[in-house]
């Protein structure tokens, strides 16, 4: 299995797709179409789920996703696989 992880500047806040809402859950390797989003913040040490409500939707999902993880400020995400546009859009963030 291949994993893709985009890193900017400094690690603080980390999103990790995931199967399901706790750290023990399976890791997804699909980004946009990940059940879930583990953020973990290295500044304290915490964690927390957040559903993705874009994960059946049809139109711009990697878009949608990308903005909900700016949103909850993520600055590294871990996944496997990754469109080219959510990639591009991460990239710049």
């Amino acid at each position: 299995m291949r994993i893709c992880v985009i890193i900017k500047d400094a690690i603080m806040n980390i999103c990790i797709t995931s199967r399901g809402p706790t750290l023990k859950s399976a890791f997804e390797r699909h980004f946009a179409r990940a059940p879930y989003f583990i953020l973990y913040s290295s500044r304290t040490g915490k964690s927390e789920a957040i559903r993705n409500g874009f994960v059946l939707s049809d139109a711009r999902i990697g878009q949608n996703t990308v903005r909900l993880l700016k949103m909850n400020e993520v600055e590294a995400v871990i996944t496997g696989e990754i469109g080219d546009n959510a990639r591009d859009l991460l990239k710049g963030a």
